[in-house]
């Protein structure tokens, strides 16, 4: 699955999800669990979950350049 993929499922933008990896790579997990929740459900399933967590812990894509 792609990044825009993910982006789409989740309902965000792919900016969106960008700027969230970059938190990440930045901060660390906590600043992602601090973020306000809407109470929905994921719209990812379990292995979609593993994928992106396998490309957070893999940081920043030097090929995607900056966004």
């Amino acid at each position: 699955m792609t990044r825009a993929e993910i982006a789409r499922r989740s309902r965000v933008g792919a900016q969106t999800l960008c700027d969230w990896v970059h938190r990440y790579n930045e901060r660390g997990l906590a600043v992602l669990a601090g973020a306000a929740r809407t109470g929905r459900p994921s719209l990812l399933d379990d292995g979609q979950v593993a994928t992106l967590r396998s490309w957070l812990d893999a940081g920043p894509d030097a090929d995607a350049g900056e966004h």
